[in-house]
């Protein structure tokens, strides 16, 4: 049967060096091309289970939106003032909720991506809520954070529009520069923690401590990132007309939250190759980019079971410095098993079952494994 323009498109052209080496990406603006180029229909997928977690609070926000406007159209100055600092109270405090759901869909997503940039094969459904199951308690706290953070920040800011009515116009300003861009920091730290939650054994608080100090190491990328990243989904959502709203929520249900994981994740692994991989896990750094002698970093796993060892050695004499980040890779994915790199710390931070009991497990269901956090 003949494939189609739409069909290519989505779902590739059935090539098979897809991963030779002359075809792998060499940097992560190109691993970011490579990836959309190549696994366009399992993004397409994903995205798709993803959006049934965030478009309740796409939904709320648009029509909390229409209400508000429709609410105060016919009052006075004042009373419209009053109004919208009460109804922002209603509507964010509702927010923080959704946002946590919005947050659990976000933890599946990031599985997904993650494993492609590794050029390992995803199986859309099932890896999904794999990484929805992993860790869907960190992605929940920091949902829960994000949203109160936010909530809060945006209630002061209806707040200050009292300011307005006594003239004190310079007051207002002042507050809605203050508060924009502490919500642009949180965004910033919030989207290094839900990666660094996705990929590594480290506790909830560490993964804002460690997501605020990158965020300030790299300031000014990692802003330029969150603009590039979502300013094309959220756009839609901070222009007046309703109709365009409708749009911005298709766009999410389609194409936006893989595009926006995507630019994240690949950032962020670049990231963390040089401020933890570096040091901790050099193995690691460059996965799924090519490599100059030819090889495909992360592809191969001969080692797999000497870094075990050694690992396991070295928990067994002394506890293992956990670093900067307090970071510890989740797994090691060996093709037929999974050995749990810091099985100790491991159980104790995240519950995750012990080195032989994955073995086993993993033994039974062949090459199916979980590795969440392979390079964590």
């Amino acid at each position: 049967m003949k494939k189609g323009l739409v069909y290519k498109w989505v779902f590739g052209k059935g090539r098979d060096d897809d991963f030779d080496e002359r075809s792998l990406p060499k940097n992560r603006f190109r691993q970011f091309c490579f990836v959309f180029r190549t696994r366009f229909g399992v993004l397409l997928k994903a995205n798709l289970l993803c959006a049934l977690f965030v478009l309740p609070l796409c939904v709320w926000d648009t029509i909390c939106g229409w209400f508000v406007a429709d609410f105060i159209k016919d009052m006075t100055a004042a009373q419209q003032m009053s109004a919208l600092i009460n109804l922002s109270l209603l509507r964010y405090g509702t927010d923080a909720l959704l946002c946590v759901l919005a947050a659990v869909g976000l933890g599946g997503m990031y599985y997904v991506v993650r494993r492609l940039c590794w050029l390992q094969s995803v199986k859309v459904t099932s890896d999904f809520f794999r990484g929805v199951k992993n860790g869907w308690k960190q992605f929940a706290v920091t949902g829960l954070v994000y949203g109160i953070g936010t909530g809060l920040l945006r209630y002061l800011r209806s707040f200050s529009l009292l300011t307005l009515t006594e003239g004190n116009s310079f007051a207002w300003t002042v507050s809605v520069v203050l508060t924009v861009v502490a919500e642009v920091l949180l965004v910033c730290v919030s989207l290094f923690a839900m990666f660094e939650a996705a990929l590594y054994n480290v506790r909830t608080g560490k993964l804002f401590t460690s997501g605020a100090i990158l965020t300030f190491k790299r300031l000014f990328s990692t802003l330029g990132i969150a603009l590039v990243a979502l300013t094309p989904v959220a756009i839609w959502f901070v222009l007046p007309w309703g109709f365009l709203q409708i749009v911005g929520m298709c766009v999410v249900a389609v194409v936006g939250i893989c595009y926006a994981v995507t630019v994240q994740t690949v950032y962020c692994l670049g990231v963390f190759d040089v401020f933890v991989n570096a040091v901790q896990y050099p193995d690691f750094v460059g996965k799924g980019l090519a490599s100059a002698s030819g090889e495909t970093p992360g592809t191969t796993t001969e080692n797999a079971v000497e870094i075990v060892a050694e690992n396991a050695e070295e928990n067994s004499a002394e506890n293992v410095e956990e670093g900067a980040n307090g970071n510890t890779p989740k797994d090691v994915d060996e093709g037929t098993c999974r050995k749990d790199v810091n099985a100790e710390s491991s159980d104790e931070q995240t519950g995750k079952t012990n080195v032989g009991e994955t073995q086993t497990a993993s033994a039974e269901s062949g090459n199916d494994t979980d590795d969440k956090g392979e390079n964590k």
